[in-house]
């Protein structure tokens, strides 16, 4: 299972942080189950069909045929802990083989409007499709509850699946959910659309659940479907586990239908496109900018223009790629003083794709690629739009607008590069005495280095650029307060268009200030962060459908909510990282360096107005009166046990009951944090060995040598939720 592998990597991380408390449930249930039937709030003429769909015949005859379907997890008691279930198409057709699933991820826009919901006191509206599950945030977004893999293929050899395939894994993170309605099968566990084909063969084309044991070294009953939970696991191996499965039949020609149908499928998952509108331009260009003399693969131009104090001039900047095709872009602005660039629009028209903009250092960057992924060739549209004040006080003369230091133009995904040169705009002011002709530069030579520094987060002042030279920079943002308000602190992230798989952190604030909850929602990638109150931390994982990495938006990728106490004196106080920021690039656990600038939370007028300074994220800016609380212990621990003691591994089954489940992943946990508080046996440390194990072949070990370490922790999780077997080498 290839796929579901390399999609769930930074799984291990939403166990790590989970906490030991059980939900609270009134009494378990005797049974749960699993019912696979028609998206019943798809909005399509399938919706109320449930678990049987006719397709007709003028339908299929007309076009591709698209049913939204649903996976329903059936309980009375929400106690699941983790969950894993994968559905096949079966079909006597030969047709069968075209036919496809398309997976839909819990964080991703699926309806063209939004839809309107109401969970408990509050009511929240979204474009996503609402799973059973989950949380109203501040912000009156929908939080899904748990971690989730889902994975479609076009087939799955270990799941027995011959044709279209789909699984999904889930874990709880170890915290309590509510359900959206008044019960679990009022929303569906999952959601995945079915294209049948044009032409499509009449029959029954059946949905069916993949049952197999997931271990295949045989040493454990891990079957699937499956739901597992504290008091113990439902499959039908125990008779407590019910399955409705579903039939999709198209009808042939000797069918008869009562009502014709449209054309075209009902379309459930375009969102609708968002556009910028552009402003309304108040200057025209002056003059024709001369040809560069560099003969370089790519010719910017960024115009001439005529204006006057107190304008503001709308700069378009075109490209000439001599018909070459472009995967990314990643540039830094700079202009003349004392104009200033006060926007740069977030639409490339050039590519008809979204860049993502950093005022702060006056940048922008954007990936440039088609469906299949492959790099464009940009049109005679702008690539980037800059606007720009003239101050009412700027003295007439020629101002220089172009590159800063950066101009980067890749090829392809290689990270190679094409040659790059530009012609710096003119914006000529007034009557200028002096007024020369337009001169070519390259990109790496800007005609000023000098630019407004501003910051992303609505602060109250400006922060100044980070001096590391680090891959990642996360910006805190400034805030003013005052004694017993409470501050919404959003953190921005600059990638430099770099792509990010997974984020693990924890913050730091000075007393008696306080952090009293983290957004569970991430912004920048749409996706759902794991968090942990006692050590102030979170992490989540960044994939897209396919498995690779995303880049994050100009979006806080952590808001974080700050108590000022009322009797907090007059001064300023720092929030950043404490001893842990990580940041992955990707599934081989490589990690990108970070710097963070710190934000200042200034309240009341406070003698000493000190200006904000990068730090990096390893070594917190403030060290007086810090949260030392949100520090934890290393993960890494040797194990210090007396030699002599051989024994032979049983896999994952840290708490030695026989069976391998959160329960063990839950205990690993809490001895890797806190070793002291939390026994565990010898026999446990040895089957807890199961990453790069003293003998992958099982044989007796001597347990004084066992070295557990977080990778251990997160092959059993893997296993858990059937992505791999155990041991796993790495």
């Amino acid at each position: 299972m290839k796929k579901f592998i390399s999609a769930v990597t930074s799984l291990a991380m939403t166990v790590t942080m989970a906490s030991s408390i059980a939900p609270s449930v009134s009494a378990a249930d005797a049974s749960k189950g699993f019912a696979i039937k028609a998206y019943a709030e798809a909005g399509s003429k399938y919706d109320a069909m449930g678990s049987k769909v006719t397709v007709s015949k003028d339908d299929i005859a007309a076009g591709d045929v698209v049913v939204p379907v649903a996976v329903y997890l059936d309980e009375a008691t929400n106690d699941s802990e983790a969950v894993s279930v994968s559905v096949k198409l079966v079909s006597d057709s030969a047709d069968v083989k075209n036919v496809t699933f398309k997976r839909v991820n819990p964080n991703d826009e699926y309806f063209a409007e939004a839809k309107e919901y109401t969970a408990g006191t509050k009511t929240f509206s979204t474009k996503n499709a609402v799973i059973f599950a989950g949380e109203v945030s501040r912000r009156g977004a929908f939080v899904p509850a748990g971690s989730w893999e889902i994975a479609a293929d076009t087939s799955q050899k270990e799941a027995g699946a011959e044709n279209a395939y789909i699984g999904c894994s889930w874990t709880n993170n170890g915290s309590a959910y509510e359900f959206i309605g008044s019960k679990s099968t009022d929303h569906p566990f999952f959601v995945f659309d079915v294209t049948l084909p044009k032409g499509t063969a009449a029959g029954d084309y059946k949905l069916e659940f993949c049952r197999y044991n997931t271990d295949t070294s045989g040493q454990h009953n891990n079957p699937t479907p499956m739901i597992e939970t504290k008091a113990g696991r439902f499959n039908e191996d125990l008779k407590n586990l019910n399955l409705e499965e579903m039939t999709i039949t198209v009808e042939g020609s000797n069918a008869t239908t009562s009502e014709t149908t449209t054309a075209k499928p009902v379309e459930t998952t375009t969102a609708a496109p968002t556009t910028t509108v552009k402003p309304a331009e108040t200057t025209t260009a002056a003059t024709t900018s001369a040809q560069p003399v560099a003969d370089a693969d790519v010719i910017f131009d960024f115009g001439n223009y005529e204006a006057k104090a107190g304008d503001e001039v709308t700069v378009d900047i075109t490209v000439d790629s001599k018909n070459k095709a472009i995967s990314a872009m990643d540039v830094v602005f700079a202009i003349d003083s004392p104009l200033t660039i006060d926007e740069i629009d977030k639409q490339s028209l050039a590519f008809k794709t979204t860049a993502m903009t950093n005022m702060a250092i006056l940048g922008a960057n954007f990936k440039s690629l088609d469906d299949k992924g492959e790099p464009l060739v940009p049109t005679k549209d702008p690539v980037f739009t800059l606007y720009v004040t003239v101050p009412a006080t700027t003295p007439d003369g020629i101002y220089n607008v172009g590159f800063g230091k950066k101009c980067e133009v890749h090829k392809s995904n290689d990270g190679s590069k094409y040659s790059s040169t530009a012609i710096n705009g003119k914006i000529k002011v007034g009557n200028p005495v002096d007024d020369p002709t337009t001169s070519a530069t390259t990109a790496s030579q800007p005609a000023t280095t000098t630019t407004a520094a501003t910051t992303a987060s609505q602060p109250t002042s400006t922060t100044t650029k980070p001096v590391a030279d680090a891959d990642v920079i996360f910006d805190f943002g400034n805030y003013e307060a005052k004694a017993g308000d409470e501050v919404t602190v959003d953190v921005t992230v600059d990638s430099k268009n770099k792509a990010i798989s997974a984020m693990d952190v924890v913050f730091a604030i000075d007393s008696p200030l306080t952090i009293d909850e983290i957004d569970k929602q991430s912004l920048a990638f749409k996706t759902t962060a794991m968090t942990n109150i006692a050590i102030l931390g979170a992490n989540f994982k960044s994939l897209d459908d396919k498995g690779e990495p995303l880049v994050p938006t100009k979006d806080p990728v952590f808001t974080l909510y700050v108590t000022v106490p009322a009797t907090t004196p007059d001064g300023i106080y720092n929030v950043g990282f404490g001893k842990k920021c990580e940041v992955h690039k990707s599934n081989d656990g490589s990690k990108y360096s970070s710097t963070a600038i710190n934000g200042k939370i200034k309240v009341g007028n406070p003698v000493d107005d000190p200006t904000t300074s990068a730090t990096t994220a390893s070594q917190p800016a403030t060290t007086t009166s810090s949260t030392t609380a949100s520090q934890p212990a290393e993960t890494t621990t040797t194990v210090s046990t007396p030699s002599g003691n051989t024994l032979k591994p049983v896999w994952g089954d840290v708490n030695c009951d026989g069976d391998v489940n959160v329960a063990d992943v839950v205990l690993l946990n809490k001895w890797l944090n806190n070793n002291a508080d939390y026994a565990m046996t010898d026999q446990g440390k040895v089957n807890a060995d199961c990453f790069n194990p003293q003998d992958e072949k099982g044989g007796a070990v001597d347990a004084s040598k066992v070295d557990l370490t977080k990778a251990d922790s997160d092959a059993i999780i893997k296993s858990v939720v059937h992505l791999i077997t155990l041991p796993a080498k790495g």
